[in-house]
């Protein structure tokens, strides 16, 4: 079915050479190529091992026809993947929107997603795992999780995942994120378009340790306004906003339109209107994770968006039979999109 370099005659060598060889089934050499655990770890090194020893190498064009024909069968159901998180979908409303275009993709190609929060195993992955092996749930979606530096101690040798978040410190899987940098760099562009000069850029702790710094370290390169020498400002913050040291910090920067993620925003404008720091409506809103389309500005970032091809990524590793944490993860980097909005109007000049 596929072909090689050659062998000593110059026929290309296919796997029932490697199967005459190795003295097993061809259907044996398959699995064994494609890394099937349902062959004894032994036996595939075996075989893999004399497949390379013979100058064996997959046909790229006859793969990609196998790969299509799994896929259109897509209409017949091929297995369960798990949704992971550390909450209920009552608690979090951006958290049901992951799953229902995760399953919403997962249907199209022929598979049915199963949610489980590890709240209800008492934080315990071992009890989480026997539970995925026993209903043979074998790809995982990791979720975003509450601490920002989220360790997830499974046995990844039974398991491919993708995460669908940066707060997943331990181990490094395959993951599929919005490009925050790109992102900030855009919001920058609309802002100074828009004729704005005094961009500030509001944040928690919690949040940069849980994005990696991206947003702040792209305000912090790009945030000067053209033919400005004015710096741009940024307002860190712990878990609870400070009016008094925000105030100071207003009053200091004097931004004429705020950037932030959209619970920053709302407990700053909470914070202004109570103590009388700005109005509302003469200084720009600019939201860098907008989930649904309104009347805010800024970078739209709906898990319609994310979601199907983290779902693409994580089913095709599943027909490739790849397991376990990968050697080199890839991070696959969605880019932006503007949303116009009325809370950031063309300013006068």
């Amino acid at each position: 079915m596929c072909a090689a370099d050659g062998d000593e005659t110059g026929r290309p060598v296919v796997m029932r050479d490697i199967a005459e060889a190795a003295g097993v089934h061809v259907t044996t050499v398959s699995l064994a190529l494609r890394n099937s655990p349902q062959l004894p770890e032994a036996t595939r090194q075996r075989i893999q091992e004399l497949a390379r020893e013979m100058g064996y190498r997959p046909n790229p064009l006859v793969m990609a026809l196998v790969q299509s024909r799994r896929m259109t069968a897509s209409s017949h159901f091929q297995g369960t993947l798990g949704f992971i998180t550390r909450a209920s979908f009552r608690e979090n409303r951006v958290l049901s929107q992951y799953y229902q275009y995760a399953a919403e993709r997962a249907r199209q190609l022929g598979f049915k997603v199963d949610a489980f929060n590890l709240h209800e195993y008492g934080d315990d992955a071992r009890k989480l795992q026997r539970v995925l092996l026993a209903r043979n749930i074998t790809g995982l979606l990791i979720a975003p999780l509450p601490d920002p530096a989220e360790q997830l101690e499974l046995d990844w040798r039974h398991f491919a995942a993708v995460a669908m978040t940066f707060s997943l410190r331990s181990p490094t899987l395959d993951c599929v994120e919005p490009n925050y940098h790109a992102g900030m760099r855009m919001a920058l562009e609309e802002c100074f378009r828009l004729g704005y000069q005094r961009p500030g850029y509001v944040s928690t702790r919690g949040i940069e340790i849980r994005q990696q710094g991206w947003w702040r370290g792209a305000f912090l390169i790009y945030g000067q306004a053209p033919g400005s020498r004015r710096k741009p400002s940024d307002f860190i913050y712990d878990d609870r906003l400070n009016s008094a040291a925000f105030a100071k910090w207003f009053h200091r920067a004097k931004p004429d339109v705020l950037m932030g993620a959209r619970t920053v925003l709302l407990a700053c404008l909470r914070a202004g209107r109570a103590a009388k720091i700005f109005n509302p409506r003469e200084i720009g809103l600019l939201e860098l994770n907008i989930n649904r389309r309104g009347p805010h500005a800024g970078i739209y970032t709906g898990k319609d968006v994310q979601c199907p091809p983290a779902v693409d990524l994580l089913v095709a590793k599943l027909l490739r039979n790849e397991s376990g944490v990968p050697r080199y993860p890839q991070m696959v980097l969605l880019p932006p999109v503007w949303h116009a909005g009325r809370t950031l109007p063309l300013r006068k000049a």
